[in-house]
């Protein structure tokens, strides 16, 4: 039996977990993201940063929502 394939793009994967804690995640919301995120992932390329430093750290802004 074929596997299906399910996309979900990473802006709506973010809004349905946002949801999950009753936080509205917006476009703005998304670009603040991808400002943090992108560069997080070169200091975890680049071995300045843990994976889990970078789990935590690009969600930062969120903390006290």
């Amino acid at each position: 039996m074929p596997m299906k394939r399910c996309y979900v793009d990473s802006f709506s994967g973010l809004q349905r977990m946002f949801l999950d804690y009753s936080v509205t995640f917006t476009a703005e919301d998304f670009q603040d993201y991808q400002a943090v995120n992108k560069p997080l992932w070169v200091d975890y390329q680049n071995g300045a940063i843990t994976s889990l430093q970078l789990q935590h750290q690009r969600f930062d802004s969120w903390r006290n929502v």
